[in-house]
């Protein structure tokens, strides 16, 4: 665990100011298609790849998924109105 977990955190860390960067960039979509891509990413190694290796990596697009969920919420919020924030909260949590 001492090898593995701490990869998310510092991933997270090094990933959260590009990803900022890159929607205020790009806009919204292509960073959400990254998470797109990058969450299938995740769970295809967590079926099939094996080792310490591995499951390091996971932890690297797992932190890519944590670090681009700020643009997805931010995005939700940016197309709904004001008066129907209360109601997307709750679908997204």
């Amino acid at each position: 665990t001492n090898q593995i977990f701490p990869v998310w955190t510092y991933s997270y860390l090094a990933l959260l100011f590009p990803v900022f960067l890159l929607t205020d960039y790009v806009r919204y979509k292509p960073v959400l298609l990254l998470q797109g891509i990058s969450l299938i990413v995740t769970w295809l190694l967590l079926l099939f790849a094996h080792g310490v290796a591995a499951m390091q990596l996971v932890e690297f697009f797992y932190g890519m998924v944590t670090a681009t969920e700020v643009a997805y919420y931010a995005y939700i919020y940016s197309v709904v109105s004001t008066q129907h924030y209360q109601r997307v909260t709750s679908y997204c949590r």
